[in-house]
């Protein structure tokens, strides 16, 4: 849990430094960008690291058989499920957050707007390190010994 919580801070801390870069850059493209394209980004990346996690659990499988341990791993297909899960709830959070932003009930809170405007690369930010997450486990397991 406090992995989550960490990645949750570096995530949202992520999204403040871009948030506060395209102000001082005076520039909307960003915000513009990820309106338009952030849930097909979340739902894109949600679609390289399921496969990417099945090669993983394959390798995984391989060594647990060999080993003759079934119970062996179990931590490692926890994290592998809740990073799955962790991607879902980004999409539901980012739908939901694009929803608010549009709506004429909050339009003139601009309170909201900042946090949407913080929000949204966040989520971004999040969503790449479950994916970098998932690129070193494939290295992880590509470094491990293969004892024949």
């Amino acid at each position: 849990m406090s992995a989550v919580l960490s990645n949750i801070l570096k995530a949202f801390g992520g999204g403040v430094l871009l948030y506060v870069l395209q102000r001082v850059l005076q520039t909307t493209f960003l915000s513009d960008f990820l309106r338009g394209n952030l849930v097909a980004i979340l739902f894109g990346l949600l679609a390289i690291n399921a496969p990417t996690l099945s090669v993983v659990l394959t390798k995984v499988r391989e060594l647990m058989d060999k080993a003759g341990k079934h119970d062996a791993f179990q931590k490692t297909k926890m994290e592998m499920l809740l990073s799955i899960q962790e991607q879902v709830v980004l999409i539901v959070i980012s739908l939901i957050a694009l929803m608010v932003e549009k709506s004429p009930i909050i339009a003139d809170k601009p309170n909201i707007a900042l946090v949407i405007g913080i929000l949204l690369p966040a989520c971004l930010c999040y969503s790449l390190t479950i994916l970098y997450d998932t690129c070193k486990s494939v290295f992880v397991i590509l470094e491990f010994p293969n004892d024949k």
